[in-house]
């Protein structure tokens, strides 16, 4: 029975040099969790990101719609924390909009000194109890803010454990985490990569908030084209509930690994006489080119970042040109965030070749 995703020599996506740290990533069910996530053993320093011109671009369309829920929650003598600088431009918001007082921490509290993205460092600290209590010390009841960070943790029963014994019973938790219910459906496999460990569904998180004694006060989903944002608000709670997991979308995305890899693989076998380029130099086209093993096939990668261009994709040896570049193709494929795509499609709709996408999801996709 195939039971996991193993994924040789996948590239570090943010280091664009010729020769980038790579590591072999299983992804399976952790039976103990009741989650999917990649299973192998890395570490920060086997995935931190080394450069720091590399900028992160996180959802917050929905910032009001949430601050509207906090409206009903916070009290002007609660504590607003914010457990990672992913935090600090929601915490801004409140601000404006509640008198409470309000932390982020930021790399200083963890003892780092640059401002290289990523949290693979941070998530190691504050999964340590020295971290939590120190950050959530305090009578006074707390807001700890968790946004877009929860699935980066490597040992995620370790954090929640330490949360757990941190927090008084009146303090609020709230965490927002993608949900990847949609990729699993459609088969995605290009969201993959180092720094995201757990790939959450509601059912998947709530289910393991339940299981490590956290009780769920409310949940909101926000909706977006692709990727929707789950928001939980939780708090301390003394009863582990084990629930029963339906896992048929993720054993099925699993079981098909193979077959969408052979069938992408054929796809581009047919097509390798064709100009064929792709633009986004982004983490879905550098895991789509290694998660597929399409090194072989001649390939001419666009962008429009600066710091990219003249430089490496991860993983392979195609040099990043200029998206003003683009001329003479075949076909174009569009490899960046889908929830960007529509627009630039709209953008380069003008030139003379076929324009296609990615992503599985898209009503443009190339298969």
């Amino acid at each position: 029975m195939i039971d996991k995703i193993l994924i040789r020599n996948l590239p570090v996506n943010t280091e664009f040099i010729s020769k980038p740290r790579k590591n072999n990533i299983s992804l399976g069910i952790d039976k103990k969790l009741k989650i999917f996530r990649i299973k192998s053993k890395l570490t920060p320093n086997k995935i931190q990101a080394r450069f720091s011109w590399l900028k992160e671009n996180e959802p917050d369309k929905h910032y009001s719609s949430i601050i509207k829920i906090f409206k009903k929650i916070i009290k002007n003598n609660n504590r607003i924390i914010g457990l990672t600088y992913r935090d600090k431009k929601f915490i801004k918001l409140l601000k404006k909009k509640f008198k409470s007082k309000n932390n982020c921490l930021d790399r200083g509290f963890y003892k780092i000194k640059d401002h290289k993205i990523g949290l693979s460092r941070i998530q190691d600290k504050i999964s340590k109890k020295e971290y939590l209590s120190k950050a959530i010390r305090g009578k006074e009841k707390k807001i700890i803010l968790m946004n877009h960070s929860l699935h980066h943790f490597i040992d995620l029963k370790k954090f929640l454990s330490n949360l757990h014994r941190s927090v008084d019973n009146e303090d609020i938790i709230y965490i927002e985490v993608p949900d990847c219910e949609q990729y699993f459906k459609g088969f995605d496999y290009t969201h993959i990569f180092e720094e995201h460990f757990n790939y959450f569904t509601k059912e998947s998180l709530e289910n393991v908030l339940k299981f490590n004694s956290f009780k769920i006060l409310k949940f909101y989903r926000y909706k977006n084209k692709y990727e929707d944002s789950l928001n939980f608000w939780i708090k301390k709670s003394y009863k582990s509930i084990k629930s029963q997991i339906n896992f048929k979308k993720e054993i099925k995305y699993i079981k098909n690994y193979q077959k969408f890899k052979r069938k992408i693989q054929n796809f581009f076998i047919r097509n390798k006489t064709r100009n064929i380029g792709i633009l986004g130099a982004g983490h879905h086209t550098v895991s789509f080119i290694n998660i597929f093993k399409l090194h072989k096939f001649n390939f001419t990668i666009y962008d429009d970042n600066k710091f990219k261009v003249g430089r490496f994709l991860p993983g392979t040896k195609f040099l990043i040109k200029k998206a003003s570049t683009m001329n003479e193709l075949d076909l174009l494929l569009i490899g960046v965030s889908p929830d960007y795509e529509q627009n630039i499609m709209k953008k380069i709709r003008y030139k003379a070749f076929k324009i296609k996408s990615i992503n599985p999801l898209s009503r443009h996709y190339f298969l």
